[in-house]
């Protein structure tokens, strides 16, 4: 991963403590499985047992309800008022089913 944010212009890549997992499966005809990206965040915090407050940062929507989604532009990457919305996210309540998708 660190090698693939490096590729891309990152001159410090930020430390990376996880991962979610990848639940994507090739099937015996050797096409793969669709899977949201939303099911390996749920994966994720099910593994671990995680109670705490996330935002899933992204410039695609495949997510479940009720994940708390920001939305990226894909050509311009994280924004200072994306990132503001990040930060509002994580300190205000948020009713379950609640996004703040564009």
């Amino acid at each position: 991963m660190r090698e693939k944010l490096a590729a891309t212009g990152m001159r410090q890549p930020v430390p990376l403590r996880d991962r979610t997992p990848d639940l994507h499966r090739r099937t015996e005809s050797g096409l793969y499985t669709a899977v949201l990206r939303g099911e390996e965040v749920q994966r994720w915090i099910e593994d671990r047992g995680f109670t705490g407050r996330y935002v899933c940062l992204d410039d695609e929507d495949d997510f479940l309800s009720g994940q708390p989604l920001v939305q990226t532009n894909f050509a311009e990457g994280l924004t200072a008022e994306i990132a503001d919305r990040c930060i509002r996210l994580l300190r205000e309540p948020v009713e379950v089913g609640n996004d703040d998708r564009d």
